[in-house]
C-alpha cells in the first residue's frame, strides 16, 4: 500500500472520529485498534499516541513518525489547527485535499491508459501485417528496411504520446495558484493571519517553482507594509500569474472596499471553472487527435513498406 493511502485511511478515520468529540489521543488509539487496518498505518497510531501520551504536540508527533511520512504541509496545516482550535475543520480540509489528489492521479492513469493501449495495438497489428505481406508476396525488400520504416512511424507515434501525456499531467493536476488561494481561504477563515497562513500554505508550493518566489516577494511586501491587493497583483504578474493577478487583485481591491474577506475563495473558484472548461475541450479533443495521430503513422508504414511491397511484387500499384 501506498503512504498516500495510508495517510488517507489515517486522516478519513481521525476526521470522523475528531468531528464526533473524541479527544484526540483516544481517537488515535481506536483507530490503533481497529481491524484490518493497514499494519503501516497501525504502527504509525502507536508512535503518534506514545508521544501524545509523552506531552508532545500533534505536530510534533506527527513530524516524527518513522513508519509513514506525512509531509510538511500536514504538519504545517495541523500546527495551524493547534493554534486556531479548529483541528476538526483542519482535518477535513486535509482529507478533501489528499482525495483531490488521488482522484487526479486515478484520473490521469485512466486518461493516458485509452490511448497508450490503441497505439500499442496499432504498432503490433502494422508490424504483423509487415512481416505477413513480406511472407507472402516474397517482396525484394528487405527486412531492416521493413523493419527501420516500422521504427520510423513508432517514434513518430511515441514522440506524440509523450507530448500527450504531458499536456495530460498539467491540464489534470490542480493548479497551484488555485490551491494556494484555497489555503489561504481556509486559514484566514478559521483566524490565521495573513503572513502565518501565506507561511502555511507555501508549504504546498514546489519550492523552485515561480509561484514559490513570487509567494517570497508578497510576503515581504506585506510586512513592509505594502497595500495586500496591490502586492499581490504585482509579484503574481512579475511571475508570469498574469490572468491570475487580474482577479486575485479585483477581488482583494473589492474586499478591502467593502469589508468581505471571501477575496481568495472567489478567486480560487473563478480559476476552477476556467480550468475545468479547458479540462473538457481538451477531453473532448482526446479522441479525434489519436485517431489523427494513428492515421499518420500508418500513413508513413504503408508509404515506406507495404506500398513498395506491392510495387515491387509485379506493379500492383
Amino acid at each position: 500500500m501506498t503512504e498516500k493511502k495510508c495517510v488517507l485511511i489515517f486522516t478519513e478515520n481521525l476526521y470522523e472520529l475528531v468531528s464526533s468529540g473524541i479527544e484526540l489521543s483516544k481517537a488515535v488509539h481506536i483507530i490503533e485498534e481497529i481491524n484490518g487496518i493497514p499494519k503501516k498505518v497501525r504502527k504509525t497510531c502507536a508512535e503518534i499516541r506514545a508521544e501524545l501520551d509523552f506531552g508532545e504536540k500533534f505536530s510534533s508527533a506527527l513530524s516524527s513518525c518513522t513508519k509513514i511520512s506525512f509531509g510538511e504541509s500536514y504538519i504545517a496545516f495541523v500546527a495551524a489547527a493547534e493554534i486556531s482550535g479548529n483541528l476538526s475543520e483542519t482535518l477535513g480540509y486535509l482529507l478533501r485535499n489528499i482525495r483531490e489528489q488521488c482522484e487526479s492521479f486515478e484520473k490521469f492513469v485512466v486518461a493516458a491508459v485509452y490511448p497508450l493501449v490503441v497505439s500499442l495495438l496499432a504498432a503490433l497489428v502494422s508490424f504483423g501485417a509487415i512481416n505477413l505481406m513480406q511472407g507472402i508476396l516474397c517482396s525484394r525488400q528487405t527486412s531492416s528496411q521493413a523493419f527501420f520504416a516500422w521504427i520510423l512511424g513508432g517514434v513518430f507515434m511515441i514522440f506524440c504520446l509523450c507530448s500527450f501525456v504531458f499536456a495530460l499531467r498539467k491540464i489534470i493536476e490542480p493548479d497551484a495558484c488555485v490551491v494556494f488561494f484555497k489555503s489561504i481561504a481556509f486559514l484566514a477563515e478559521h483566524g490565521i493571519p495573513l503572513v502565518a497562513a501565506i507561511d502555511c500554505s507555501l508549504q504546498l508550493i514546489e519550492k523552485k517553482s515561480a509561484l514559490c518566489s513570487a509567494v517570497l516577494e508578497i510576503k515581504g511586501g506585506i510586512l513592509n507594509g505594502e497595500k495586500v491587493s496591490d502586492v499581490f497583483g504585482t509579484c503574481l504578474e512579475n511571475a508570469g500569474f498574469k490572468y491570475h493577478s487580474m482577479i486575485l487583485s479585483s477581488n482583494l481591491a473589492l474586499a478591502e472596499s467593502s469589508g468581505n474577506a471571501s477575496a481568495f475563495s472567489k478567486t480560487a473558484a473563478s480559476l476552477e471553472k476556467r480550468r475545468e472548461k479547458v479540462r473538457q475541450v481538451f477531453f473532448s479533443l482526446e479522441q479525434p487527435l489519436l485517431m489523427t495521430v494513428i492515421s499518420v503513422y500508418l500513413v508513413i508504414v504503408l508509404k515506406n513498406t507495404v506500398i513498395p511491397i506491392l510495387t515491387g511484387f509485379g506493379g500492383v500499384l
